[in-house]
């Protein structure tokens, strides 16, 4: 396995953050490949908007505040927010607690997943996560405290807990990314 770029003690002291909104590109991308097929489920301007990413607004961190954050960020990408979090405590030999209901999505998001049965936690991910102290956080990242969530924590216990309204659930091995299952069921119209 992959040495972790992360200090293990370090990411049990800290809580985990996500910066801005999740699945933004991957929402775009999709509204863009199936333009055609959401029109008449949402409309034009709801399907350009997401198409377009007019949604899509990307968080400014500082040259000077990312140079003070790299040991403490990491990009999430293919296979959605769970993905990277998964590899993360695993390579660290590390447990989760997530609260799936603070994760933060746009609710274009949540209705185009809805629309073609797509997890949007196992989706193509953009945002960073943030690994520190939710006080450091407020003192020393104020302009960055109104564009992050609070989603858990990493725990010395190795169960990989999802909390979200139906209970608890086991945060299983990364499956394959949810744009493959869309793409493989409806195959891709083109773009806009």
């Amino acid at each position: 396995m992959e040495k972790s770029p992360f200090d293990r003690h370090g990411l049990l002291s800290r809580e985990i953050f996500v910066v801005g909104r999740c699945a933004r590109e991957a929402t775009a991308r999709i509204a863009q490949k199936y333009y055609n097929r959401l029109l008449p489920v949402f409309g034009r301007g709801y399907v350009d908007s997401a198409a377009k990413g007019r949604f899509i607004e990307p968080v400014f961190i500082s040259d000077n505040d990312r140079m003070r954050l790299d040991q403490d960020m990491e990009k999430s990408t293919e296979g959605g927010i769970l993905a990277t979090l998964y590899l993360i405590a695993r390579k660290n030999n590390l447990g989760l607690r997530i609260h799936l209901s603070e994760i933060p999505f746009y609710q274009e998001t949540i209705e185009i997943c809805e629309h073609f049965s797509l997890n949007p936690y196992r989706l193509f991910d953009d945002s960073l996560l943030l690994f520190c102290n939710g006080r450091k956080l407020e003192t020393d990242f104020p302009s960055l405290l109104p564009h992050c969530t609070a989603i858990g924590f990493f725990t010395e216990s190795p169960d990989k807990l999802l909390l979200g309204k139906s209970g608890r659930e086991f945060l299983n091995r990364p499956e394959r990314d949810e744009i493959y299952k869309l793409f493989t069921v409806y195959p891709p119209e083109g773009e806009v």
